[in-house]
């Protein structure tokens, strides 16, 4: 037992070196992190809309069945999910 205080404190400081030697090299190219958001064209943002639905009053199921079926249906099409969203007329109203 009066070990693992001061190990626990190495161990510790070791794993903040660690991270602060990671974290400071660490490179974040902000073009690539857009392409490869825009792979899912606007899918991503599926969670977003749902939260917004329920929020607004929309029943859960209700609105998952939406989202569901419109994120299909792009992807099927191979369009835009936020143009899909824009476009159904679910969320015109």
């Amino acid at each position: 037992e009066r070990f693992i205080i001061p190990t626990s404190a190495i161990l510790l400081d070791e794993m903040l070196e660690t991270m602060i030697r990671i974290v400071s090299s660490l490179f974040v190219n902000e073009d690539r992190i857009r392409q490869n958001l825009e792979i899912t064209r606007g899918q991503i943002f599926a969670e977003f809309v749902l939260d917004a639905l329920i929020q607004k009053g929309v029943p859960r199921f209700e609105a998952y069945r939406d989202i569901q079926r419109i994120a299909f249906a792009a992807s099927e099409e191979g369009t835009d999910f936020r143009d899909a969203v824009r476009n159904d007329k679910a969320f015109s109203s």
